[in-house]
């Protein structure tokens, strides 16, 4: 009989492993199930295994439906005979509440047993309850921004495992470190289990980070005379910061200010000795290891020598993690940038949000494709005067939400974006363009087609509504809207016509006394500008190629080396 999950329950206790403070839950006891009193089974004490009526985690139980548990030598096997697949399964943890400490990365774990979790059809979207199908609930309590009492703070996490089945997300506590009240597991399943179904059981934990292996970011960030190339200034963390290996670099929350999308905290990045000039300044993300921010935190260059103006910050990832699992908006402001080479994104919280202000910037380097998003999570927001910009063969493909920040007081203003040849910009079935619901500002996403690609295939036909489309205007003959790249050439080149609307054109190359050289070759033409590779295996000399779309022919010299 297949086991669905493994999931690990420790004694619930304080004690060092390996460097790390575990802290766990109650194991199981033995008892006599209410579902089937004949049988020998196990249920856990301090875990609650449910269904409700509403899909709610604390929701009138659905009492028709009952979970037992029958014991093995370590583990225990979860019966989910009784399960409707049509409603997320809740496992709670029941504990005393845990007193976090202050801007220190907990981790929740959570490991998969054998079959591994492709077998089953776990359901990983954002379209149950609270925005999680499958992944963690929870609940911390914090100080109230009056300072007279405390609030309550959900963090749903929606999660896909690792390939070795391991389930895990960080969080960072946040600077008045508070309580960890609620930990709830959540399952969803797209169809109906097989007969006989199990979830094994065996243990979970959540473990604290020493500051071995994670260093508070001191605020401000100061980069000195050495890292200056003439140019530019150029440093990792680990450099600015005198470190070797860090695991994660923790952005906490520093202003004396309750964090919240109008109190932000900014960590400033200071030149010394300052110029009075804006300097550029390149931070890398070192390759292994991860950066955390705590809610409400952004970064951007410090102020140039004299002035309100700032220096250009550039944040570019290479190989460098971005763990955004809580209700993290990374804001950037005027003059910053990020630049995506790779890396991982992790968005494990549904609003977590990159959003890019005016005069920001988002760049896709050179050759790199962007995965922004997964299974639906993560917002990317753009303000019509930030840029979203393609380096060279660079893709971008959204598995999340793109949101559209109008402006109410000036609504001609729009995003504009260019699609050169190579670039691609691609919208996962999963994803969303839409505008920000409160601005009520009729921007748009201006895509200037200029020999790129913009799918668009998967979005609903009110985001499809949302992209205009820009074409370069076409003028005069097709001889005018034809250029041949490189010339000369071995024979490869590539042929770029702008057209104005879709069509057919056909491709033969001739020697100069008018003879063919090579088959002809007929390429489909979509309207706007249209790179079209082409190669003839021919010996080197000088060859007219000759371009015919049906309504107009045009001839353009080649020199073969």
């Amino acid at each position: 009989m297949k086991n669905l999950l493994l999931l690990v329950v420790s004694l619930f206790c304080f004690s060092s492993v390996n460097g790390q403070l575990w802290i766990g839950f109650t194991s199981t006891v033995d008892v006599i199930s209410p579902c089937d009193s004949s049988s020998t089974i196990t249920v856990f004490k301090d875990w609650d295994v449910y269904q409700t009526i509403n899909d709610q985690w604390d929701a009138p139980v659905d009492s028709s439906r009952c979970f037992g548990v029958e014991k093995e030598v370590i583990s225990s096997n979860l019966l989910l005979s009784d399960l409707d697949y049509n409603r997320p399964l809740f496992i709670r943890a029941k504990f005393s509440p845990i007193q976090l400490l202050p801007n220190t990365l907990y981790r929740f774990n959570m490991i998969g047993g054998d079959p591994f979790w492709d077998d089953f059809p776990i359901d990983y979207g954002t379209s149950c309850s609270n925005s999680v199908c499958t992944g963690f609930l929870v609940g911390m309590e914090i100080p109230n921004e009056s300072g007279t009492g405390d609030t309550l703070r959900w963090y749903p996490m929606n999660q896909t495992p690792e390939n070795n089945g391991l389930f895990q997300f960080c969080f960072l506590s946040e600077n008045f470190g508070g309580l960890l009240k609620y930990l709830i597991i959540q399952f969803k399943f797209k169809e109906e289990l097989p007969a006989g179904s199990k979830l094994n059981l065996g243990y979970s934990s959540v473990v604290e980070f020493t500051l071995a292996n994670n260093l508070v970011v001191p605020n401000p960030l100061v980069v000195t005379e050495d890292f200056f190339d003439g140019t530019s200034y150029n440093a990792t963390l680990g450099d600015l910061l005198g470190v070797g290996y860090i695991d994660n670099y923790l952005f906490v929350y520093s202003d004396s200010t309750y964090p919240s999308s109008q109190n932000l905290s900014y960590y400033d990045v200071h030149i010394d000795p300052n110029k009075s000039e804006p300097q550029d300044i390149n931070i890398f993300g070192d390759e292994y290891s991860s950066v955390v921010f705590q809610p409400y935190v952004s970064i951007r260059g410090g102020f140039v020598d004299g002035d309100t103006q700032r220096h250009n910050l550039n944040l570019i990832t290479n190989g460098m993690t971005f763990c955004m699992n809580q209700l993290t908006d990374l804001v950037f402001d005027d003059g910053t940038s990020f630049i995506y080479n790779y890396g991982d994104i992790h968005f494990g919280s549904y609003n977590a949000c990159f959003m890019f202000r005016k005069g920001s910037r988002l760049k896709i380097g050179d050759g790199a494709t962007f995965n922004y998003g997964n299974y639906g999570l993560g917002i990317l927001a753009m303000f019509p005067d930030s840029k979203l910009e393609f380096g060279e063969d660079a893709t971008l493909i959204v598995d999340g939400r793109m949101m559209l920040m109008g402006y109410p007081e000036a609504p001609e203003k729009e995003l504009h974006i260019e699609l050169k040849p190579g670039q691609k910009l691609v919208f996962s079935e999963r994803s969303r363009l839409m505008r920000v619901p409160w601005a009520n500002a009729p921007v748009h996403l201006n895509v200037h087609m200029l020999g790129g690609e913009l799918d668009d295939s998967n979005l609903r036909p009110e985001d499809r509504e949302l992209i205009r489309r820009i074409y370069p205007e076409v003028k005069g003959s097709l001889k005018d809207n034809l250029a041949v790249s490189p010339n000369p050439n071995s024979g490869t080149f590539e042929v770029r016509i702008t057209a104005n609307e879709p069509g057919q054109a056909g491709f033969q190359l001739f020697t100069l006394d008018g003879k063919a050289a090579g088959a002809p070759i007929q390429i489909a033409l979509e309207k706007g500008i249209n790179p079209i590779p082409l190669s003839w295996s021919v010996a080197p000399g000088v060859y007219l190629l000759r371009v015919n779309t049906g309504k107009d022919i045009a001839t353009k010299k080649i020199l073969v080396q």
